[in-house]
């Protein structure tokens, strides 16, 4: 009997091993899938951050590029030609001032001086249009025209050089879109912009 005793006692031993063993291994098991889901969400994360970033970029390249191109096209309205290409060339104005509010409007944060750069592109784009109708008519533009276009390309060199020194930090990593983006960074989003502010005050 005690025999007996002795192996039912040994048998249950054996069984409450083999579920702790049972049980630790799925701890184990429990854990790596924690840090795999973890990794793999990490890993998600960080491509939706890269591709959004590279998506900001991109706008913003482009939107530099406009803004270089507007103000060469301005420069030259402001110098004495054909209707013909008087009219050529205030479109290429209105076409890359509308581009340039699309890829603005790409941009993550919304400020002050932002917005004045997007007002002044609106209304260079309706103003260009304007004097490019005029023109495909084959009417001259006036004096005051001329002197508008001119206070416009100077707008535009204020607008195209913030523009460039953004794209400097940029380059050099001082900056990136994604941090701007956060709702705790709005102060340094505000310092970003505020050159575009400060340089279009007057329009």
């Amino acid at each position: 009997m005690e025999n007996i005793k002795t192996k039912f006692a040994d048998i249950k031993e054996r069984l409450k091993d083999r579920h702790l063993l049972t049980l630790g291994v799925i701890i184990v098991i429990l854990i790596i899938a924690l840090i795999a889901l973890s990794v793999y969400i990490y890993s998600k994360e960080r491509k939706y951050q890269m591709a959004s970033e590279n998506s900001y970029n991109m706008a913003f390249y482009e939107l530099v590029n406009c803004a270089d191109e507007i103000e060469t096209y301005l420069a030259k309205a402001t110098i004495t030609m054909t209707a013909e290409h008087e009219a050529k060339t205030l479109n290429n104005i209105w076409n890359k001032a509308n581009l340039g509010v699309v890829y603005l409007s790409q941009m993550p944060v919304k400020t002050e001086g932002l917005s004045k750069a997007e007002k002044f592109l609106n209304q260079l784009s309706d103003y260009s249009y304007s004097l490019s109708m005029k023109t495909t008519k084959g009417e001259d533009l006036s004096e005051e025209d001329l002197k508008n276009i001119k206070d416009l390309h100077n707008y535009s060199k204020d607008l195209k050089n913030t523009l460039m020194q953004l794209e400097s930090e940029i380059n050099d990593g001082s900056l990136e879109w994604g941090e701007v983006a956060k709702e705790g960074n709005k102060a340094f989003a505000q310092q970003v912009s505020g050159d575009l502010g400060r340089r279009l005050w007057k329009y």
